[in-house]
């Protein structure tokens, strides 16, 4: 199976597909991490409503979203977007960052590709949400492929055999629990 598309329980669509990664064969997973807390991130994923905020905030909601409070916010996001001169690039830069990617682009395509599968769960549409398992082998991916499938139909949290959950991403902006003053 290259590519599925599945409805859970709850009428969200989802897409399942395998696709072989490039590499020498090592997992491209990021750091070790709890497979208890990518389980947690896994169900919090795919729960019809995000999740709960669990830091508690003080004030009202007009308090925190006060013109003062924003322009704060503001400020600090243009703090980190960079460096003043690097929006004044001169044509050499910019000839030396494009070549760069060529380079790059190239050197990826030359990399063979491995024995290692990627299965990707992900849903469909405007807000984004996906994980990914790695697996060793075609056959043991397309097996996975199915079983996250099946489980996503029966409204089950997928955990296919012999496969790492490596990346759990919710981009759906968390539900917020005001105080009750």
């Amino acid at each position: 199976m290259r590519k599925a598309l599945v409805e859970d329980a709850h009428g969200t669509r989802w897409s399942v597909r395998t696709r072989r990664l490039r590499g020498h064969g090592g997992s491209s997973a990021g750091p070790a991490t709890e497979p208890d807390a990518w389980g947690s991130q896994l169900e919090d994923a795919l729960s019809p409503l995000p999740a709960r905020r669990t830091d508690q905030r003080t004030g009202s909601p007009d308090q925190l979203l006060a013109p003062d409070a924003s322009d704060r916010a503001l400020a600090a996001v243009r703090g980190e977007i960079g460096a003043p001169g690097l929006h004044h690039a001169g044509a050499f830069e910019i000839l030396a960052a494009a070549w760069h990617l060529v380079a790059d682009a190239v050197r990826h395509l030359r990399t063979p590709l491995s024995n290692r599968w990627r299965v990707e769960l992900a849903a469909r549409g405007r807000i984004r949400r996906w994980a990914h398992w790695e697996i060793a082998g075609a056959e043991s991916a397309a097996r996975a492929a199915v079983a996250v499938a099946d489980d996503m139909r029966a409204g089950r949290v997928p955990a296919p055999v012999g496969a790492l959950l490596v990346e759990v991403v919710d981009q759906r902006p968390l539900r917020w629990s005001w105080p009750v003053a």
